[in-house]
């Protein structure tokens, strides 16, 4: 907004033009390839590594690049000297530091190190912070710069209304506003824990644009397993520290553990057992493959803890079942994650409703359920994908599909975690809605 307003009002001015005009209209048309990160470009190569090392966000350019430009424009006897390049010194000073994290990834270490977290560090709380505070700081100096000349223009000439520049303070006030905008995000984000609090929980509550293209098309979605609600029945099973048949050595003994799930479903004349969104697990202490440890990046206070929160629905059942693909999409990936726990064979598949990019991840499949993948072919809806897979195989698991619905892969590719510790509870479930928006069966039990 207050580039456009300083762009609009440049051009009617002809005789100012200089090179601090181009170069705010270079940082405000940079930010466009930056958001076609949001239009799912993150998800793809080549895009995903040029989308996060190439620095978009240009805080520490923003200020002084318009401070000086409003006094070029303000002042036609205003040259930029060989000291104040001294402005531009945080600015070129994060350059530096993109290209040093380009090298150490992708021309030394050949592996993600400074992205390990999936984050782009435009988005690190510290340059987010100080970068603000050097948009603010410039801001009251633009402003303190506009009123000497507008109090000196009253006082030595006449006609001075034509002379002031009236777009300025309109500039001024769309760059406040935007600065305002960014700190009421910025404490929703990182700030105040209260605020932080209530912000997510709001955002919580309100469907998501996901969420109101799940329910749009709904009617439309296919089968991920065979079910007939007229004739078979489902039966919810409950692994909180509610049910307390579950024991510590029933959980650990995979034998044990799928014995008794099938108990259960032969008790209750069941097809499929089925759960598990949101809920908080005493499951997850059989493997160490769910600990959080400071060297993982977690939060201070969710170190040492197990991750508990389940974020997908487990549809439990006899290893070969087959499993089918609800919505037409194509591959985004596969992996075989062979942790004790953890998913075993894994297919991720990237869709579109609308203009809304998300994915879907099916785990705890069957080994042959890979072999005539390829990333990027397309699978239409109804079409085989896989079959439930066997303990050996499946992550060491009683026999089940674990079913996600996942926005943001970030950079992970066939994996997304399927349990987060309730700490980042608030977060991760924003980021992967119900996936009975597609399943449909919950109602069933």
């Amino acid at each position: 907004m207050p580039f456009y307003c300083l762009e609009k009002a440049s051009v009617t001015k002809a005789s100012q033009k200089n090179g601090w005009r181009y170069f705010c209209c270079c940082a405000s048309c940079i930010y466009l390839p930056w958001m076609l990160g949001f239009a799912g470009w993150y998800d793809n190569q080549p895009y995903r590594d040029f989308l996060f090392y190439m620095p978009f966000q240009h805080l520490f350019f923003i200020g002084p690049v318009i401070f000086f430009y409003v006094q070029s424009l303000l002042n036609p006897s205003f040259h930029f000297v060989k000291k104040q390049v001294l402005h531009l010194l945080p600015g070129i000073g994060y350059l530096l530091y993109s290209i040093v994290i380009v090298v150490a990834d992708k021309l030394i270490l050949h592996k993600y190190y400074f992205l390990a977290d999936g984050a782009d560090r435009d988005f690190d709380l510290w340059y987010q912070l100080s970068g603000f505070v050097s948009m603010f700081s410039y801001f009251l100096l633009t402003l303190r710069y506009f009123n000497l000349y507008k109090k000196l223009m009253m006082q030595v000439i006449s006609y001075a209304d034509t002379m002031l520049f009236k777009w300025v303070k309109n500039f001024l006030l769309a760059f406040v506003i935007t600065l305002l905008v960014r700190l009421l995000f910025f404490a929703g984000s990182y700030g105040v824990p209260i605020y932080n609090g209530v912000v997510n929980q709001y955002l919580y509550n309100m469907k998501s644009k996901l969420e109101h293209a799940l329910l749009k098309y709904q009617s439309t979605f296919g089968k991920v397993v065979d079910f007939n609600a007229a004739t078979e029945q489902l039966c919810h099973l409950d692994f909180t520290a509610a049910n307390t048949e579950l024991t510590t050595a029933l959980v650990t003994d995979t034998q044990q553990f799928s014995a008794y799930i099938n108990n259960k479903l032969k008790a209750n004349n069941c097809k499929y057992g089925i759960g598990g969104y949101n809920e908080d697990r005493i499951l997850y202490t059989r493997s160490k493959h769910f600990e959080i440890a400071a060297a993982d990046n977690a939060p201070l206070e969710g170190a040492g803890e197990t991750r508990s929160i389940h974020l997908g629905i487990d549809i439990w059942g006899p290893a070969g079942t087959k499993v089918y693909v609800p919505i037409g999409g194509t591959v985004h990936s596969f992996a075989y994650n062979d942790n004790f726990g953890d998913y075993g064979a894994t297919i991720v598949l990237q869709h579109q409703l609308d203009t809304v990019l998300f994915h879907t991840l099916y785990g705890h499949l069957s080994l042959n359920d890979l072999v005539p993948l390829q990333e990027g072919k397309y699978i239409s809806r109804g079409e085989l994908l896989g079959h439930f897979g066997e303990e050996k195989e499946n992550g060491n698991w009683p026999p089940h599909l674990h079913f996600q619905v996942i926005e943001d892969m970030r950079l992970y590719e066939g994996d997304y975690p399927g349990v987060c510790s309730i700490h980042e509870r608030e977060k991760y479930l924003l980021n992967c809605p119900d996936a009975d928006l597609i399943l449909k069966m919950m109602q069933f039990i």
